[in-house]
């Protein structure tokens, strides 16, 4: 059987966790607006792989972004425990808002994003 080190979730986390229902989602986003400086392409958009490679190389300092949610087996106490299939491909994801790039159509893009339920798996 595996070993996994643990952390249990802190009060708050916990609390949004047990609010969850199928059509009331708990979780919490940010829609930023950056210019691309460096990181533009020639076509306009931004270099994603660059990105990539930043994030790859500096996961290292934020342990709870590799980390997934899992139940203690007697009590089932939600904690966090080690990804060990972490793959950053399934967070960091690339799309492009169709011309003109209006902000509507940003906010649009944002609401059916955070609509889905997250994937406690």
């Amino acid at each position: 059987m595996a070993e996994y080190r643990y952390q249990r979730l802190s009060a708050r986390d916990a609390s949004f966790l047990r609010s969850e229902t199928a059509n009331v989602h708990m979780h919490v986003s940010i829609t930023s607006i950056f210019a691309a400086g460096p990181l533009a392409t020639r076509q306009g958009g931004v270099d994603i792989e660059a990105i990539r490679h930043a994030l790859e190389g500096s996961l290292h300092l934020a342990p709870r972004c590799r980390q997934k949610l899992a139940f203690t087996p007697c009590e089932r106490h939600p904690v966090w425990i080690d990804d060990r299939d972490f793959q950053l491909d399934y967070h960091l994801r690339h799309t492009a808002l169709p011309k003109p790039g209006s902000d509507e159509q940003l906010k649009n893009l944002a609401a059916r994003i955070m609509s889905r339920p997250l994937d406690r798996a």
